[in-house]
C-alpha cells in the first residue's frame, strides 16, 4: 500500500492518496465514548410446518399462524427478533449452543391438528401398470447390424 496505493492520483479526487490521507487524518475526532455503528443482518427463513424458525442451527417458535411465509430473522446479539413484513413474531433469547430448540407454547394454542395451514395436496393415483410390448433382442440385433453398414 505505502509503494503503490498511497502514492497513487486518485481516480476521483485527482489527489494523492496519502497527502490527502495527511490532510483529513487532524479533522477526525475520536470514537471514544461513542457506540458502534449498529449492522444488523437481516435474514430469509420460511415457517416450517410445526411453526419454528430455523436460524444458525437452532430452531426457534413462533405463531402458527406464519406457517409456510418467510420472516425476517435479525441478529440482536443476546436475542433475535423474528418479523412478518412489520409485525415482530417471536424475540426469543439467543441460543448459546447449537441444535436446540426455544418454544413459546402460545406459539402453538389453538394450532389445527394438521400442522397449520398446509398447501400441499393430497393425491392419490389409481390405475393399472402401462401394457410394454415385449421384443425378442435379435429386433436390437438386427438395429444395430442395420446400423453397422449404413
Amino acid at each position: 500500500m505505502a509503494e503503490v496505493a498511497n502514492v497513487r492520483v486518485h481516480g476521483t479526487t485527482h489527489r494523492v492518496v496519502a497527502e490527502a490521507w495527511a490532510e483529513e487524518k487532524s479533522h477526525l475526532q475520536p470514537l471514544a465514548h461513542r457506540r458502534a455503528y449498529p449492522l444488523v443482518l437481516d435474514h430469509v427463513r420460511r415457517v416450517t410446518r410445526d411453526a419454528y424458525v430455523a436460524y444458525e442451527s437452532n430452531r426457534y417458535s413462533v405463531p402458527w399462524t406464519a406457517v409456510g411465509k418467510e420472516v425476517l430473522v435479525r441478529d440482536l446479539g443476546s436475542e433475535i427478533e423474528i418479523l412478518r413484513d412489520t409485525q415482530v413474531l417471536a424475540v426469543p433469547l439467543r441460543c448459546p449452543g447449537r441444535y436446540q430448540t426455544i418454544t413459546v407454547s402460545a406459539h402453538h394454542a389453538g394450532i389445527p391438528p394438521t400442522g397449520g395451514h398446509s398447501r400441499k395436496a393430497r393425491l392419490s393415483l389409481k390405475g393399472t401398470a402401462p401394457d410394454v410390448e415385449v421384443r425378442s433382442l435379435s429386433v436390437y440385433e438386427a438395429l444395430l447390424a442395420h446400423e453397422e453398414v449404413a
